[in-house]
């Protein structure tokens, strides 16, 4: 009998309650447990203005004494030009380090 099949058989004669209580973050391949689950095929996306604005609303809105939010500019669809001369046009102070951006 395989590890596979074992574990096969183990899970169909249990009660489903005990089946839904546990954790199943095994993945069997090739006959091995395997501790992680397989890399995700995740695509990247970019982030959009619509993301930005409503990160920088969220943040300015709040109840904090000196809001600032900070940006990589490589998570955006937008170049970092584009963005620094907008949030400047609608008074954001934006600082400028490397990839990133401070919004004040």
């Amino acid at each position: 009998m395989t590890i596979r099949s074992a574990v096969f058989s183990f899970f169909s004669m249990v009660e489903p309650p005990f089946v839904y209580n546990m954790v199943i973050a095994v993945a069997i391949v090739g006959g091995e447990i395997n501790m992680l689950s397989p890399k995700p095929n995740r695509q990247f996306v970019p982030k959009n203005w619509e993301y930005l604005d409503e990160a920088l609303q969220r943040r300015f809105n709040s109840n904090i004494n000196h809001p600032q939010y900070s940006i990589n500019v490589n998570d955006y669809a937008m170049s970092k030009e584009e963005i620094i001369k907008e949030a400047q046009k609608n008074g954001y102070k934006v600082t400028s380090n490397g990839d990133y951006l401070k919004f004040e």
